[in-house]
């Protein structure tokens, strides 16, 4: 693995309040050693087989400026941000997923709105000066500068890496810039990160990386600390080389704010015996204790020198912590290092496999279990089917699971909350309408006079009109509304806007649909004469009509003294009005 020489310190300003209480108020007593684990105690720990197809379903794969963007971005003006593939956003959230779950923690979410902020970061630290507060280019906008400066101050930065390999680098952080804080490696490993960005740039011979770690949007579960390397098995080589430091981050719930002055370590080599200490006083290499604010601030940080091979079993010990009550802590874990090609140190399993078809919604995947010893892994896993709603997407639930079809009739702007989703089943059903398109019946685009009387008449049953002439100029026999037009007329549920004009195209009004609709219904003579409307008069063409839709609850007028007959009547008002006069 690459050292981590030009990786700069993860900017982040958190304050930490450090009580200090003298010792002589507490009673000394000889402490508790026990064996503890790192990471979510909800998770199992990973034998040396589940880590190795672990490590091997997510090798990294290499990422060139070429084959990298869907959009490539530019990093002089005129400035863009660019856009990652999915397919290698997909690729760097499983890598960053998989170190996580080494860690034992819950992954996260690679989230489109970050990735787009992300990008600009990534530009701007390739088009000015690599840093948390890069400088703003003069030709560049107040507005990108403003975005990417914004990405660059909540983001883990690197530069000279092949983007794939930016993850690892993060988690190695020992170089000697970042070894006092390793403030990369907690933000990556912070338990509360829910979601993450990933912006990429290329300027020149540098590949530039921003990745957007400061999210806390997950929920925190149980765990006493948090290490790398993390308790158990753990591969080493290119996950934990011999020049990296270690990381022991307590949990502040349940920790105080370590002191450094009263912190030791010790490491064990179980094969040797050799120990190394670790402490402020003396020290068997680097040590460290940093409660800055990077993902989760307590954090104990030591490495051996000079550096060796870790092989087999290693045993760490903390002393002088204090839990959250104040007591006196100590904290032991164990390491078990071991190389993912060393075939002598894999344990033999007998496998049973059983398949989990995926549903609509849900991966399906082989999951392969031990019958010796209960261990599990699950791969080859496989896309959902996702929802089959029939009859060309307009079926109102999933044949598959039953779950109700979000888009009403197939219509992706008509959802089932809406007022008018119903009248627009029924429309469809009925064949009164088949929409804008295959896909939209914008129900809030205005009606017009040929599409209203077309809707009238197709839920009339479309009969065949008496006549076959038209007396309308604007209304040729081959127009779609000449037949609807023709029965209107007929029926005297119109008359035209002239004598010789029938204006089809023209936008409906409230007044007009209200009085087609009650022409249609045989003109009845509304059962009350009270009139609660101040725009609709008595000697209106519209004021029975009105009259008579409200008492019959097809529509209840704008609000309660208003009709607003003048206002355009939208495709979704219509199929509403019509739904409810057919079902008097």
């Amino acid at each position: 693995m690459k050292k981590t020489q030009l990786l700069k310190r993860a900017a982040a300003i958190l304050t930490a309040i450090v009580i200090v209480i003298p010792s002589a108020l507490f009673t000394r007593a000889a402490p508790e050693i026990t064996y503890s684990d790192s990471g979510y105690k909800s998770l199992s720990k990973l034998n040396p087989i589940g880590i190795r197809e672990l490590v091997g379903e997510n090798q990294n794969s290499y990422v060139t400026e070429r084959n990298a963007f869907e959009t490539a971005p530019s990093t002089s003006a005129p400035y863009a941000p660019g856009k990652l593939k999915d397919s290698v956003l997909g690729s760097l959230t499983s890598r960053f997923n998989m170190l996580r779950r080494l860690a034992g923690l819950d992954p996260v979410a690679c989230d489109a709105a970050l990735c787009g902020q992300a990008q600009y970061g990534a530009v701007l630290i390739a088009s000015s000066d690599f840093s948390h507060t890069p400088a703003k280019p003069d030709d560049m906008s107040d507005d990108f500068y403003n975005k990417g400066y914004a990405a660059t101050m909540s983001s883990n930065l690197a530069m000279g890496y092949d983007l794939m390999t930016t993850p690892d680098a993060f988690l190695h952080d020992t170089d000697e810039y970042n070894i006092e804080m390793l403030g990369h490696r907690r933000w990556m490993l912070n338990p509360a990160l829910g979601k993450a960005g990933f912006g990429y740039a290329v300027s020149g011979k540098y590949e530039y990386t921003d990745v957007i770690v400061f999210d806390r949007s997950a929920a925190v579960k149980d765990y006493d600390f948090i290490s790398w390397p993390a308790s158990g098995y753990f591969p080493t080589g290119e996950w934990f080389s011999d020049d990296a430091a270690w990381s022991v981050t307590l949990n502040p719930l349940k920790y105080r704010v370590p002191e450094k002055n009263a912190v030791k370590v010790t490491l064990t080599e179980k094969a040797t015996g050799r120990t190394r200490i670790f402490s402020s006083a003396s020290s068997d290499g680097y040590f460290n204790v940093n409660n800055d604010g990077y993902g989760v601030p307590n954090c104990i940080i030591f490495r051996p020198e000079p550096y060796f091979e870790y092989k087999g079993e290693y045993t760490a010990t903390l002393t002088g912590l204090k839990r959250a009550d104040g007591s006196s802590a100590s904290l032991s874990f164990k390491v078990l290092f071991f190389d993912c090609d060393d075939e002598e140190v894999l344990e033999e399993h007998v496998f049973e496999v059983t398949v989990t078809p995926p549903t609509c919604t849900l991966r399906g995947y082989m999951t392969r279990t031990c019958v010796n010893c209960g261990y599990s892994v699950t791969g080859s896993r496989v896309p959902p089917l996702g929802h089959d709603f029939g009859n060309g997407g307009r079926d109102d639930f999933c044949s598959r699971c039953g779950e109700e079809n979000p888009n009403v009739a197939g219509f992706t702007d008509v959802s089932p909350g809406d007022y008018f989703a119903e009248p627009v089943r029924w429309a469809v059903r009925n064949g009164i309408t088949t929409g804008t398109s295959a896909t939209t019946f914008s129900p809030y685009a205005g009606c017009t006079r040929g599409q209203i009387v077309t809707l009238l008449w197709r839920a009339a049953g479309a009969p065949e009109p008496e006549g076959t002439e038209a007396p309308f100029g604007d209304v040729r026999s081959g127009d779609y509304f000449c037949e609807a037009v023709l029965w209107a007329v007929e029926k005297g549920i119109t008359t035209g806007t002239t004598a010789s004009a029938f204006s089809p195209k023209d936008v409906c009004t409230r007044g007009q649909i209200v009085t087609f609709l009650w022409r249609a219904n045989g003109k009845p003579a509304p059962a009350k004469t009270v009139n609660p409307f101040k725009d609709v008069k008595s000697s209106d063409y519209y004021c029975d009509a009105v009259l008579w839709a409200v008492e019959k609850d097809i529509t209840l007028g704008t609000d309660a003294t208003h009709f607003s007959p003048s206002a355009t009547c939208t495709r979704g008002q219509v199929v509403t009005f019509l739904y409810r006069a057919a079902n008097l």
